[in-house]
């Protein structure tokens, strides 16, 4: 893993390439307000001109290419964000598989579970994924007594079961019961 000094360059070049983006835009956007306002005053003067011909699709065009440089800015500023988030402490677990019981151990029902962080009271969030679409699903927040971390199962192999909507769950956590 990439120690601390390595994510504060990271964010400093990230933060300052989102900074000199920001920037660049901010001037350009006083251009096209200047050539905004000059057409708006260009337009007024030649109004009773038959050489106004043209001004409307210039005004419409440079009103176009300002709305897509404040969508820039915007953008830019989300770049300096995403420096300041690679500098923070927070770090994202590697997805530990695990089987949770969200009513208590005494109730036989369980999920299958991402654990995406642990708490220093004791608590663990996880991500149960829905099928068959595991993109969406519910985080929750349970005592970590409630949770059983299965390492040996890889992350891909649990998604597997989600997808078939549980199809293959048995033998991933190797609850088959014998006949009999």
């Amino acid at each position: 893993m990439a120690d601390r000094l390595d994510f504060q360059q990271l964010s400093f070049g990230v933060r300052r390439m989102g900074w000199i983006r920001f920037w660049i835009q901010v001037v350009l956007g006083i251009v096209v307000v200047g050539v905004l306002l000059f057409n708006n005053v260009g337009g007024s003067l030649a109004r009773n001109s038959e050489r106004a011909v043209g001004l409307g699709p210039g005004l419409s065009l440079t009103t176009l290419a300002f709305l897509v440089l404040l969508y820039s800015l915007w953008q830019g500023w989300l770049i300096v964000r995403s420096g300041r988030a690679i500098d923070s402490g927070a770090r994202p677990s590697r997805g530990e598989v695990a089987r949770v019981w969200l009513y208590g151990k005494q109730v036989d029902v369980s999920v299958t579970a991402l654990v995406t962080s642990r708490h220093e009271d004791g608590h663990v969030t996880v991500f149960v994924p829905t099928g068959p679409n595991p993109t969406s699903g519910f985080i929750y927040h349970v005592d970590e007594s409630l949770v059983e971390l299965h390492p040996e199962i890889g992350v891909e192999s649990m998604m597997k079961t989600v997808v078939s909507c549980g199809a293959g769950t048995a033998s991933l956590f190797k609850t088959d019961k014998p006949a009999g």
